[in-house]
């Protein structure tokens, strides 16, 4: 579970936990975080040094109250001693101070947890969206930013429609053996200039899914 602004850092980065079995959860202030902590089982929070004016030290206070208190992460720009001390006198499992995003959240997130990453990816990938009568169309480009069995998350700035049929050419880095799969797009995000694309595999061939499975486990990071 994280606030609000941390939230969205988090979300946009590109390589999520590696278990689905992860939920992020977005709050807008203290009040809902501790309600909502207190109607279910939260195993993480993650703390801005202030959340709608009330401080993160009082709220992590609060939370370490609790009957089933989570684990707390702050995280501070200020690099203030006193600060940093009352933080963890507060209660705060972890303490990121100065710069960090998304992908150090993750990261820091997953060793308190005990769960696994997977690391950030860009794989070059050709595109064709096939047309009613099956035809293929002009191939277009996009890059490969994450990437599972069943599917994967594509950013470009071609225009793809969800429910769109699109066949996927690429190579996996260290493998010799390109990979060609039938894909759907099943959601689209606006990321800035590009497109968020994500695409589910609609046949899997058994050699293909060896080869993503290979690589998955290659580049997942067990804390």
């Amino acid at each position: 579970m994280a606030a609000a602004p941390l939230y969205e850092l988090i979300r946009a980065a590109p390589s999520p936990f590696a278990r689905d079995t992860v939920n992020l959860l977005e709050v807008k202030d203290g009040a809902e975080l501790v309600t909502l902590c207190r109607k279910r089982a939260v195993d993480l929070v993650i703390l801005p040094e202030t959340l709608d004016g009330v401080s993160g030290k009082s709220v992590c206070r609060t939370l370490k109250s609790l009957a089933k208190p989570p684990l707390v992460m702050m995280v501070m720009k200020s690099q203030e001693r006193q600060l940093l001390d009352d933080m963890k006198l507060a209660g705060a499992d972890e303490v990121i101070v100065g710069a960090y995003d998304g992908r150090s959240l993750i990261e820091r997130s997953a060793k308190l947890l005990g769960v696994s990453v997977r690391e950030a990816v860009r794989i070059l990938t050709r595109l064709r969206v096939k047309s009613k009568d099956a035809t293929p169309g002009p191939i277009l480009l996009g890059t490969i930013i994450d990437i599972s069995v069943s599917g994967m998350l594509v950013e470009t700035g071609s225009e793809l429609r969800a429910g769109d049929d699109v066949t996927a050419e690429f190579y996996l880095h260290g493998q010799q053996t390109q990979v060609i799969m039938n894909t759907r797009v099943m959601r689209i995000e606006q990321k800035g200039e590009h497109r968020h694309v994500g695409m589910k595999f609609l046949d899997q061939q058994d050699d293909h899914v060896a080869q993503i499975e290979a690589f998955v486990q290659m580049r997942t990071k067990t804390p």
